[in-house]
């Protein structure tokens, strides 16, 4: 067989079978009860939070400085405001800034 004779095939599948598939997927999860996911926190994000538990919530400012481009916003934006959520939680004045051109304003 053929990638041609399998693309035909495809092809001809009946769409109302293709979107039943497709509903059943998305369907799915919402109520099978999958086991959980194990989440391994890194040895630098320990690091970073056991730093800001060490700041005194009456002490100086922490200094964060966020130098990334537009690019690797999607990635890095979660974990920026996960670190000051942390630090509000703690009562923990912050300083933000960005010396990147490209950066965040």
């Amino acid at each position: 067989m053929t990638v041609r004779d399998i693309i035909t095939w495809m092809q001809s599948i009946d769409r109302r079978i293709i979107y039943t598939f497709v509903f059943v997927a998305v369907t799915l999860p919402f109520y099978v009860d999958w086991p959980p996911i194990r989440i391994d926190v890194s040895r630098e994000v320990e690091d970073l939070y056991q730093v800001i538990d060490a700041i005194p919530p009456d002490g100086n400012p922490l200094l964060i400085s966020f130098d990334y481009d537009p690019a690797s916003e999607a990635e890095l934006t979660p974990m920026a405001e996960a670190a000051l959520r942390h630090c509000f939680s703690r009562d923990i004045r912050v300083l933000v800034i960005s010396l990147q051109y490209t950066g965040q304003g």
